[in-house]
């Protein structure tokens, strides 16, 4: 991977303008493997807020190979609920993600860019190619059922699914 970085002053009472720049850096663990490149620079504003100094705005390119779609909560953005990432964590049982793409671009201050009124010029895109899904649409609670009642009953879990997923803000 190239990583640089600029620390421009315009003018003397401004702080100045920060920028990273990540290019081809490559990673891979138990869970996948991939490719990416990044920009992030300061806001032109002040302080933590929507256009302020930080979070800043990222531009992020990636690619990712060999997922283990089973742990793919544990990457979702923590700006999603709980009851999201806990329903995905439980429903996304086997198989494998065999190819992903994602983008995001946009003032991270409205990430992941649920509203499209705040954050009009934002993009929050994924595409991912599945095969051998196992995924339970209503996952069971997991709790035992109570004396003398019958077990839950639950959707049918759907097994050796393949296709694609695509996430378009």
């Amino acid at each position: 991977a190239k990583l640089s970085w600029k620390i421009e002053r315009d003018a003397k009472e401004a702080p100045p303008k920060i920028s990273a720049k990540v290019a081809g850096a490559t990673f891979a663990n138990a869970d996948a493997r991939g490719e990416l490149s990044a920009t992030w620079r300061s806001g032109a504003g002040t302080g933590f807020a929507r256009g302020g100094r930080y979070p800043g705005h990222l531009e992020l390119d990636g690619r990712l190979a060999d997922g283990v779609a089973a742990r793919t909560a544990r990457y979702l953005p923590l700006g999603l609920p709980e009851g999201v990432r806990s329903y995905v964590g439980a429903a996304v049982r086997e198989g494998t993600i065999t190819s992903a793409t994602f983008r995001i671009r946009g003032d991270l201050y409205d990430f992941p860019f649920h509203d499209p009124k705040v954050a009009r010029d934002a993009d929050l895109k994924i595409g991912a190619k599945f095969e051998g899904l196992t995924f339970a649409y209503i996952p069971d609670e997991g709790g035992p059922a109570a004396a003398g009642s019958a077990p839950r009953e639950s959707w049918p879990v759907l097994t050796r699914g393949a296709g694609e997923l695509a996430v378009d803000r």
